[in-house]
């Protein structure tokens, strides 16, 4: 304590030591106090910067299922939607959100209501209409018999998805399943391109 307070008592020295000491435990704890509070008010903004594209992304698939779930609504509300009024519909929601590279609208046709549903469908796509499925040897064949098939009825665009139309999507387990979850829950479920 000399060296401290040099030539001073040490009584009257204690005094300032105490001071001193007690200067410094404050800085130092202001110190770490504010270091604390930096590092919480930092995790905070980065928690918020975070979850700005999280929410943006949130937002921008919801809007892009509610597109997709007006076309539903279509179909609600009418007793029979024809191909121009399904690509009028659509045209709109293609153009408003470039993530979604085509809609389709697919049919529950009962293995007894087929032969309707291909003559109907000659008469408004081509003659040689008819519910197809993958090939093994590649291509598309007749579809194979079933209980019930879930084939293309109209997909837009047209352009570059005529290999659609008739795809009975029943030939892919993978979309059998898809389709059966979509159906029980009444929801719509996403799945990656058939073909």
């Amino acid at each position: 304590m000399s060296d401290l307070c040099g030539s001073t008592p040490r009584r009257r020295c204690l005094p300032a030591v105490m001071v001193f000491f007690f200067s410094l435990l404050l800085t130092v704890g202001a110190f770490i106090a504010t270091r604390i509070s930096e590092q919480h008010r930092l995790a905070s903004q980065f928690k918020e910067l975070a979850s700005r594209p999280v929410a943006a992304a949130q937002e921008d698939i919801e809007l892009h299922l509610g597109e997709i779930e007006s076309v539903g609504s279509l179909y609600d509300a009418s007793r029979l939607v024809e191909r121009s009024e399904f690509h009028a519909f659509v045209k709109g929601i293609l153009e408003r959100r470039n993530a979604i590279d085509a809609v389709a609208w697919v049919p529950v046709i009962e293995a007894d209501e087929q032969e309707h549903f291909e003559a109907r469908a000659q008469e408004v796509f081509s003659p040689d209409f008819q519910i197809r499925e993958p090939a093994n040897g590649g291509g598309l064949e007749r579809a194979k018999p079933r209980a019930a098939y879930y084939p293309v009825w109209y997909v837009e665009p047209t352009q570059g998805n005529e290999d659609y139309l008739g795809l009975d999507l029943a030939a892919s387990s993978r979309y059998l399943e898809a389709l059966g979850r979509a159906l029980e829950k009444r929801k719509i479920v996403a799945t990656e391109p058939f073909l």
